[in-house]
Order: C-alpha cells, then structure tokens, then sequence
C-alpha cells in the first residue's frame, strides 16, 4: 500500500486533532492510508489523494465527517485496554497513600459508547474501596 505523503498526513493530523481531538502519531500513517483508502473509494474517488483535494477544498462538509469516523475507534467493551486499567490503580494507590480530607474522586470517562468502560471503571473502584471505608467516587460517562 502506498503510504500518503507528508504534507498530506500533517493536513490530517491536524484535521482530526482538531474536530475530533484524535492525535494521530507520525507512526501511524500507514493506518491513515488504510482506512481512508476504502473511503475515498466507496464515494467514488479514483485516489485517495483525490479524496484529499476535495476535503482540503472544504466544499464537502460530510467528507470530513467520514474521515473522523474511519479513524476512530467504534468500538466498546468491558475493561478493552488493560494499560488505563493499570493507570487507574496505580493512580488510586499514590491519591490513598497522600490521604487528604476530601477522600473523593471524580472521573470522566469520555467518548464511551454503550456505557461498558464507564462499568469497567466502576468495577475497579469498588473493588479497590471495598478496604477503605469513607471514599465517595463518582463517574461521569
């Protein structure tokens, strides 16, 4: 597959930052290439460089809109990456170790889409304050 061009991939790195927040890596333009190709092709583009004239042109509001949706991730399931799951205790372990009065946590846990990373998050607080009496944690979806 051929890779996209540099210029190319810093519009769309940007572009994705940008609307969608997704920070793509320079390591990742092979994936750019591979998602984006079946796209530009499936509404009629010859190139995905083709494709990529007409959404630099911004004529086209809902290439944009099929861009985000290639890249990101549509996908949900209980505890899907364990890394943010080990990132979690390890952070709940330094926050319990320096105590504080307050002894609540609040957590965001955005772009969730049926809800199963909001339940995994759940299950990792109530199983890590089911020794620690007097903790309030919320979580907001």
């Amino acid at each position: 597959m051929t890779e996209i061009n540099p210029v190319d991939f810093k519009f769309y790195q940007d572009m994705l930052l940008n609307s969608s927040g997704l920070a793509l890596t320079d390591s990742k333009a092979y994936l750019l290439s591979s998602r984006l190709k079946p796209v530009a092709l499936s509404l009629g583009y010859a190139t995905l460089e083709d494709f990529t004239v007409d959404l630099r042109k911004g004529i086209d509001p809902s290439l944009k809109s099929a861009v985000v949706e290639a890249m990101t991730t549509n996908e949900t399931s209980f505890f899907r990456d364990t890394k943010p799951f080990d990132a979690l205790r390890q952070f709940l372990n330094t926050m319990v170790q320096k105590g504080g009065a307050k002894r609540s946590i609040r957590i965001l846990s955005a772009a969730c889409s049926s809800g199963q990373e909001c339940y995994s998050i759940a299950m990792v607080l109530q199983e890590y304050f089911a020794d620690k009496p007097g903790w309030r944690y919320e979580i907001v979806g």
